[in-house]
């Protein structure tokens, strides 16, 4: 349900009359439904226009049918990624007992790392938390020393990295043992990004010996 016009990109009048019934008792009337885009990722198809409801109410059944999108509810937050890209595209915090999602900030204004190193404009801490791959404090810190504009107050605290951490079940004890180099090796590709690398990969692939534990 829906209180503001202004966000309908499209919109279809009812043939009859309609009603929704709120909490209270109270029936109000639905003057049209539509389409609404709350960002370039989140999008919601016959949604209400009810002009007497006073906040706009999304159900997660919906917006989890109507985009490829996954939610993932925390103690006192939400984080909407996207499940074709693997990609954070919103955040909603908890007020009052209920989900506020947040507007989307504007991309377009974000300063990308020009080429060949990471010297770029002052940002924020988390910002460079995310664009260098959820590295800890401790390495950003060694970043500082080649570039003073990479700074770290170390007082952020990032939703994902734990979820990313509990991600994958734990693996079987192992009681094989290498005794010479590269007579066993552990391989893991990751990808594709959503992003493509300077030279146009997507994926990355890590080779770890066994017997020398050398990346």
């Amino acid at each position: 349900m829906i209180c503001s016009p202004i966000l309908f990109e499209s919109i279809v009048l009812p043939k009859t009359q309609t009603q929704v019934h709120l909490p209270n008792g109270q029936k109000v009337p639905i003057v049209f439904s539509g389409t609404v885009k709350f960002s370039p990722d989140i999008s919601l198809h016959n949604a209400l226009y009810v002009p007497s409801f006073n906040i706009n109410l999304i159900y997660v059944s919906k917006i989890t049918a109507d985009n490829t999108i996954g939610l993932f509810f925390l103690h006192t937050k939400c984080i909407l990624q996207d499940l074709s890209k693997w990609r954070m595209i919103g955040l909603a915090e908890t007020e009052s007992g209920l989900y506020h999602l947040h507007k989307p900030p504007d991309q377009s204004t974000e300063c990308l790392p020009p080429r060949p190193l990471i010297k770029s404009c002052i940002v924020a801490t988390d910002l460079w938390h995310l664009r260098l791959g959820h590295i800890p404090t401790s390495k950003i810190n060694l970043l500082n020393k080649i570039d003073p504009s990479v700074t770290s107050t170390g007082n952020s605290i990032c939703d994902i990295c734990p979820l990313a951490k509990q991600k994958w079940l734990p693996f079987p004890l192992s009681m094989h043992t290498s005794i010479q180099v590269f007579q066993l090796i552990h391989i893991d590709i990751w990808g594709p990004f959503s992003v493509t690398s300077y030279s146009g990969h997507q994926f990355f692939l890590t080779i770890v010996n066994d017997y020398s534990r050398f990346s």
